[in-house]
């Protein structure tokens, strides 16, 4: 036998809303130090090795922070 409609409740009532990733802590703070080894020639790959984040990460905050500027 079905379900009366609404049995479940809504649908807001079952998401998540701190679904996904948690912010990077001291976000702001790691693209300033990659942006300053940047400037000093250090690789992409160094600059996350010593940030302690991904090439791809470090690239897209480069990225991203260039786009505000």
């Amino acid at each position: 036998m079905p379900q009366p409609p609404g049995f479940a409740g809504e649908l807001s009532e079952h998401i998540d809303k701190k679904a996904g990733r948690p912010p990077v802590a001291g976000k702001d703070d790691k693209v300033a130090e990659a942006w300053r080894m940047k400037a000093e020639g250090m690789s992409l790959r160094d600059i996350a090795a010593k940030l302690g984040v991904s090439k791809t990460t470090v690239s897209r905050w480069l990225e991203e922070d260039e786009e505000v500027q």
